[in-house]
Parts: structure tokens; C-alpha cells; sequence
């Protein structure tokens, strides 16, 4: 069974072909069935913005192998060019949420799961703060920039500013010492959508989501520029590559 958004496709872009989900019938005679997606082909759906978003791009096309009858004979095939539009069509209405997260200290990532696809266009650095704990906060950091992959996934990977990292670790959240203790990530205030404009749920301050894991930073500082000596002031100033103690 395949969705598509016009009748012959084989782009990618397009279509999707169900992997699984749970069948049952719905009626006395048993000739409606009904198919639970799967959350994985039901996501790959979502991520799609040219297929699925209304009922003018939702048709479906299967082989003669979807469904037999109760004599075995196999279901008639509604091949490509021949698809079949729905005829009722219910719009995703719900909010997304962070499902959870997880830090790289090393390579300066932050890794967000969502529970379906996000629109990263929506997305905007400043809206998401890092703190020491759930309630609120005692010190914490809202990051300034970064960059995004720009794909629809439920997966987003932030890789984080220079500046932003070592304010983190300036600031110890997300420390070596209490790991993933004092790792906490809130935005009560954000406009990052889904691919139906729905907002993210919201995470207040004394709301704060735990990373779930967290890598080390195991990279050695090195010593980048000899800034300047003093002789009158007695002092001789170093710049490193990171946040030193």
C-alpha cells in the first residue's frame, strides 16, 4: 500500500509505502477495514510537505497482494496512474513535544527528538535555554545561533556556537562532574512548528526536560595565541580554545 500526492510518481518526494501497521474491520460484513499506522510510516508521511496535506494530494495505490477475500482470491491492484483519492481527509490538529534530548560536550551537539517531524524553518536558537536543574533555575544559558541540518525530521541536531559552549561550561551546566544532574533544556516561549503549523508544547521554567544522555568532553584545551606581555603591569595574557579552569 502506497500514499501518494498525484496519480504517477516515483519520486521520493511523493510517495511513501507503508512498512507495517495493525488491521481490523469495522463493519457487520467486513468490507471496511481500518489500518493503524505505524509511527514511523505515519512520521515519514508527515515529513513529506508535497503529499498527505490535504485531500487533493492523498491517493493511494497497492498491488494484488494488499488483501484477499475469504475464497483467497487476491484483491483487484490499483497501480500508478491509477490511484485511488480519499474521500474524507482529517488534518494533523495536534502539538508536538519533545520527547527527549541529549548533549555532546565534546562536539558542542545538541540532539532534540520530537514525537513527529518538525519544520526547522521554524526554528529559532534564542528560544531554547540550557539550565542546572527542573525547578527554577539558579544559573543557565539561552543559546545565541548555531546551525541545523535543513530536513523535516523528528530528529534535530543543533550544532552550537563557539561562544555558546563555553558560556556552558563558563557557566557549569552540563558538567563532567554531575553529568547529566545538572543538564536540563526549557523554551516557554517558542514558535517552532510541525509540518501543519502546529506549535511545540511549551516547557516553562520549572518544567526543565533532563538530558537523557551525555557525552564528555574529552578534547585537551590548546594554547592559540600569546596575546600580549606587560612588563610595566607585570602580566603576560593567553588565549585558549576553550573555557579553562
Amino acid at each position: 500500500l502506497t500514499l501518494q500526492a498525484v496519480q504517477e510518481t516515483n519520486s521520493s518526494e511523493e510517495m511513501v509505502t507503508l512498512t507495517g501497521g495493525y488491521t481490523n474491520l469495522t463493519t457487520e460484513n467486513h468490507t471496511i477495514v481500518r489500518l493503524l499506522l505505524t509511527t514511523g510510516d505515519l512520521n515519514a508521511i508527515k515529513a513529506l510537505p508535497l503529499l498527505a496535506t490535504g485531500p487533493v494530494d492523498t491517493l493511494i495505490t497497492h498491488t494484488q497482494f494488499l488483501i484477499q477475500d475469504m475464497n483467497e482470491n487476491r484483491v483487484v491492484e490499483k497501480p500508478d496512474g491509477n490511484g485511488l483519492f480519499v474521500r474524507n481527509y482529517t488534518e494533523d490538529t495536534t502539538s508536538p513535544f519533545l520527547d527527549s534530548w541529549s548533549i555532546d560536550m565534546n562536539r558542542g551537539l545538541l540532539h532534540l527528538t520530537f514525537d513527529e517531524p518538525v519544520n526547522h524553518s521554524t526554528f529559532f536558537y534564542n528560544e531554547f535555554i540550557l539550565q542546572d536543574s527542573s525547578e527554577p533555575l539558579l544559573d543557565y544559558h539561552r543559546l545565541t545561533g548555531g546551525t541545523i541540518p535543513a530536513v523535516f525530521s523528528p530528529l534535530m541536531t543543533i550544532n552550537v556556537t563557539f561562544d555558546d559552549l563555553n558560556q556552558i561550561k563558563r557557566k557549569q551546566l552540563c558538567t563532567h562532574r554531575r553529568k547529566i544532574e545538572d543538564c536540563y533544556i526549557i523554551f516557554p516561549n517558542v514558535t517552532l512548528e510541525d509540518m501543519n503549523d502546529n506549535v511545540l508544547t511549551v516547557l516553562n521554567i520549572n518544567e526543565g526536560r533532563q538530558a537523557e544522555a551525555y557525552i564528555d568532553d574529552t578534547t585537551r584545551p590548546v594554547l592559540d595565541d600569546f596575546v600580549n606581555i606587560n612588563l610595566r603591569e607585570e602580566t603576560v595574557t593567553l588565549r585558549f580554545t576553550e573555557t579553562v579552569n
